[in-house]
């Protein structure tokens, strides 16, 4: 926190923090003071940059970068209406979707019988897809 005031400071007022990104880089000691330095990477007219160094010791224990815009008008890129999809436990997952592949006689039979040799391995995490309505059902 002490680290963003410090930059902060250093930019117009008018500018808000538009992003950032802290990293630890060694144990800090809580008996000494800490010197935050600010670098100016960058003072534009809508966008400002500054690095921050957290120092104890002569060493940098903590980095922090972040990036000063000012509140403008622009293009709204998460604006987009989120599409009508099913639940998620209406939808297919790898497993599923193999067993389906495996009998669709729309699939070659000798894509078939090779896939139905090969070891099903999960994934480590369960996936579900959304697939447009005609794969989602059984073939016609």
């Amino acid at each position: 926190m002490q680290a963003l005031a410090a930059a902060s400071k250093t930019v117009d007022c008018l500018k808000l923090v538009h992003s950032l990104h802290a990293i630890f880089l060694i144990a800090g000691d809580n008996n000494m003071p800490i010197i935050y330095q600010v670098h100016r990477e960058r003072d534009g007219t809508s966008f400002a940059t500054r690095k921050v160094e957290a120092k104890q010791k002569g060493l940098v224990m903590f980095t922090l970068i972040v990036s000063f815009q000012k509140e403008e008008l622009g293009f709204e890129h998460q604006a987009a209406i989120m599409p009508d999809v099913p639940p998620p436990e209406q939808l297919l997952n790898m497993e599923e979707i193999r067993e389906r592949r495996l009998t669709d006689p729309r699939f070659p039979m000798q894509y078939r019988n090779s896939a139905a040799k090969k070891k099903f391995v999960p994934w480590p995490i369960e996936m579900r897809f959304c697939q447009d309505s005609k794969s989602q059902h059984e073939p016609r």
